[in-house]
């Protein structure tokens, strides 16, 4: 069993410690990799010259330098542009960055590629018109989808799908979609008319080997996130579902990047691509891990669940720091691993999570403590 053990975890080290993250592309390399799509690129280049488009170019998978037209490009930053400059909701209330991360994306996953501004923005502005604040117009595009058409049925109806991975077009045209899809499309709709949006997700739960996903939309009259639930009727925030259900029983929730460098970024368990968010979503604890020696460790900590460890979090220790990785409380008496590689040591350790208490974790010089720490609001 002991020997099992370490066999594990050393696949697990290796998956997930070992895997390497293409870094954003110089713009003349991401030319070269669009091979004979790269007049397309140089195209949007040239007709709109600077960062923005520059950053959408470098930013851009594989697949995408190979298929995108300048006619999407353009579009697309033409009418981000917009979105911001002729709102006066959003008009100078939030920063640049903000903006080129969670307005300007030509896609929000990996959704078949379209282009999905012209129109959402067309559908979007007149149901917004008289909206007084982000957060009223945030929930009348909720009801937009949700309202009944001709035949009394939902613009939008959640159904299970086998991809679900539909486009905001794929999506209006079956009218039926997953939590994934549609909140694919409620991002883009919130983008369409300048709003700052996220798809986030529910990772592994304690309960249940599946996700759940929702939106953030970022409001500038809290100057924070909001979160909120598009795939229901009720479009609650997650938060407050969470508590109304009874407990989603959650161990981590993530927010995924504005430009995912990795297709199916959810799929392969890239935690550390994305912005941890649980905080918002649950009550959390801190699983801290001290070492006695200097290190650097990386630092990865999975959760048992239906027959397999699930990884929920990284960090990485300079120099023998203290690492910190946020949990939800409801990870409480369930059993973690938490593993330690770096050099020429290597460790491991596996305990069910209790407040303030301390595990030795086996380390090739020393040893490691791992302490959960109470309840952080």
């Amino acid at each position: 069993m002991h020997r099992f053990l370490q066999y594990s975890v050393a696949i697990l080290l290796h998956l997930t410690l070992g895997i390497t993250v293409r870094a954003t592309l110089p713009l003349e390399t991401a030319l070269e990799h669009a091979g004979d799509n790269r007049a397309e690129l140089e195209r949007a280049l040239e007709a709109m010259p600077g960062r923005d488009m520059e950053h959408l170019v470098t930013r851009a998978r594989q697949f995408d330098l190979v298929n995108l037209t300048s006619d999407l490009l353009i579009s697309n930053l033409t009418l981000a542009r917009r979105a911001f400059t002729e709102s006066d909701l959003v008009r100078g209330r939030y920063g640049y960055e903000m903006w080129r991360d969670y307005v300007l994306p030509y896609r929000v996953m990996e959704e078949d590629l379209s282009d999905w501004r012209p129109f959402l923005r067309e559908q979007i502005q007149p149901v917004i018109a008289d909206a007084h604040s982000v957060q009223e117009a945030a929930m009348r595009i909720f009801r937009w989808m949700h309202e009944p058409l001709e035949d009394g049925q939902r613009r939008i109806r959640f159904v299970a799908t086998e991809n679900r991975n539909q486009n905001p077009f794929q999506l209006l045209s079956t009218r039926n979609g997953g939590c994934k899809e549609m909140h694919i499309s409620y991002v883009s709709a919130l983008r369409s008319v300048g709003i700052p949006a996220r798809l986030c997700t529910v990772g592994w739960w304690t309960t249940g080997d599946w996700y759940h996903y929702f939106v953030q939309y970022y409001d500038p009259d809290i100057g924070d996130w909001r979160g909120i639930d598009a795939s229901n009727t009720a479009g609650k925030d997650p938060a407050d579902w969470n508590k109304d259900a009874g407990g989603w029983s959650v161990t981590k929730a993530y927010a995924y990047p504005p430009y995912p460098s990795v297709k199916d970024v959810d799929f392969m368990q890239r935690w550390d691509l994305c912005t941890d968010i649980t905080e918002y979503v649950c009550d959390t604890g801190e699983l801290i891990v001290q070492f006695d020696q200097r290190g650097p460790f990386d630092v990865g900590l999975y959760t048992w669940n239906i027959g397999a460890w699930r990884l929920i979090g990284r960090a990485r220790s300079e120099d023998g720091i203290p690492v910190s990785i946020t949990v939800g409380t409801t990870l409480a008496n369930h059993p973690v691993l938490v593993s330690a590689i770096g050099g020429n040591s290597s460790g491991y350790a596996m305990t069910v999570v209790e407040a303030d208490k301390t595990l030795p974790v086996r380390i090739t010089a020393g040893t490691a403590d791992i302490t959960f720490e109470g309840v952080k609001k």
